[in-house]
């Protein structure tokens, strides 16, 4: 049985030149997600990740605070869509 989710994150505050990407990126590699993180024009961080529930939760978790010099003032998120199978063979940064 397939218990796999995407979910949209776009993070709004002080969210660019402050390491977010990279830190992100190591983050949901370590917890298993894959996906991509990117800078938006509007100075706002976008992320698209897939994997299972947990692994979205403790994501979700990490973005709600970021990296130490990030202050994320709020967190736009879609509901979870369920997936057969992932799109993305990694995370990675996409610029």
């Amino acid at each position: 049985m397939n218990n796999l989710y995407r979910k949209h994150f776009l993070l709004k505050g002080r969210v660019q030149r402050v390491g977010f990407r990279t830190t992100t990126e190591q983050k949901a590699r370590d917890i298993g997600v894959t996906g991509f993180v990117k800078n938006k024009l509007n100075g706002s961080v976008e992320v698209i990740a897939e994997g299972t529930k947990k692994e979205l939760i403790q994501l979700h978790n990490f973005l709600k605070q970021g990296p130490s010099r990030a202050k994320v003032n709020k967190i736009k998120t879609s509901k979870k869509e369920k997936i057969e199978k992932r799109n993305f063979l990694k995370f990675k940064i996409e610029y």
